[in-house]
């Protein structure tokens, strides 16, 4: 994707209700738009959260005085659900009496707190634990595709639980390198010993970011590898990550 129609999405992209209005306007693939809104609230949520926290009192008093959580939220142009967690840990409640309210809201007795959380739940597709199911199975989905691709190559592998306690965790470390062309060279194959799977899309800062904390470690312990962003990513990124034994790749390459 070109960084002039990424800007345009990321800065459209105010609330989920714009997503199918984007959609239609630009043609493009909802569930792709919900990828990006996801990773837009996530890095919202981590920029403001301890901003937020500092305003607890504030934000409890105003509860208090009739506000509810999904205004709050709205106003802060936050997630519902962490807004929630902030005022009723400024209420006093423990984080174990929190995640119970936000998991069982429909047995909560009090009317009024019944009434928000369901809209705090309802309107927040990342922090929901609908949302958050979302997110893993577009994980699960990509890493299924990459499996049944190695198989049907014959490409003995092993996968994330065979690591567990060997270090770091790659999704797919290949016991037999499999030979790509890197745009950076053109000219010859070259080897690579691992596949790491995103269900995600690839900006400037997601692909620098994953790079620093999962990339760069798998180059050093095992080679050069590969990443797939399953909902596309920035043009130009390729060339970036392949100068750092890094193949990039989007969906179409297992298809």
């Amino acid at each position: 994707m070109d960084l002039k129609t990424y800007k345009t999405i990321w800065k459209e992209l105010r609330t989920y209700e714009d997503i199918e209005r984007l959609s239609k306007k630009m043609g493009l693939d909802p569930e792709l738009l919900l990828v990006i809104y996801t990773e837009k609230i996530v890095r919202r949520v981590k920029r403001d959260y301890y901003k937020l926290k500092r305003k607890a009192k504030h934000l409890l008093r105003r509860w208090r005085e009739g506000e509810s959580f999904l205004n709050l939220a709205r106003e802060h142009d936050f997630s519902p659900m962490v807004m929630t967690q902030i005022v009723l840990n400024e209420h006093g409640l423990s984080k174990k009496q929190i995640r119970r309210v936000l998991r069982n809201y429909k047995d909560v007795k009090d009317e009024r707190l019944f009434k928000e959380v369901s809209e705090a739940v309802e309107n927040d597709i990342v922090y929901s634990d609908f949302g958050m199911e979302l997110q893993y199975k577009r994980g699960k989905e990509g890493e299924e595709r990459i499996r049944k691709w190695l198989m049907k190559k014959n490409i003995p592998f092993k996968e994330e639980k065979d690591l567990k306690g060997s270090g770091k965790t790659v999704d797919f470390l290949l016991e037999r390198p499999l030979k790509v062309r890197f745009q950076t060279h053109p000219e010859e194959e070259r080897e690579i010993y691992w596949i790491e799977s995103k269900g995600s899309f690839g900006d400037m800062e997601k692909i620098k970011r994953d790079y620093r904390k999962q990339l760069e470690p798998y180059v050093k312990l095992w080679g050069p590898g590969m990443v797939v962003y399953w909902f596309g990513y920035l043009d130009g990124m390729e060339m970036w990550l392949e100068a750092r034994d890094v193949k990039i790749v989007s969906k179409e390459f297992f298809e």
